[in-house]
């Protein structure tokens, strides 16, 4: 499994812009052959910075994602008048646990 994390800070204004965008690509996305799901989470502390982890089958998954011309527009929407920065790392998991616990 691999995992695309990405961090981002919000330019001020743009959050109706972002939400538009992140509909949008969610939508688009979930119909991505190995495509896994994906993670949201903000900061507690600082309400323009988020963090998406993308779950993915394999790297072929990702590339085709990247390269998908929908996805393309988007990025470039995100870095012209969304984003004040970003940064996107790719991960391969090389271990994964799990545990339940009950009461």
């Amino acid at each position: 499994m691999m995992v695309v994390i990405v961090e981002f800070e919000l330019r001020a204004g743009a959050e109706s812009k972002f939400e538009t965008a992140l509909k949008h690509m969610q939508e688009q996305v979930k119909r991505y052959d190995g495509f896994l799901g994906e993670a949201p989470c903000c900061s507690l502390d600082d309400e323009k910075k988020f963090v998406t982890l993308f779950c993915w089958r394999d790297r072929e998954s990702i590339k085709a994602w990247r390269e998908d011309p929908e996805h393309l527009k988007k990025q470039q929407l995100g870095r012209e008048k969304v984003f004040s920065s970003h940064k996107i790392r790719v991960c391969e998991i090389e271990r994964e646990c799990e545990w339940e616990y009950s009461e």
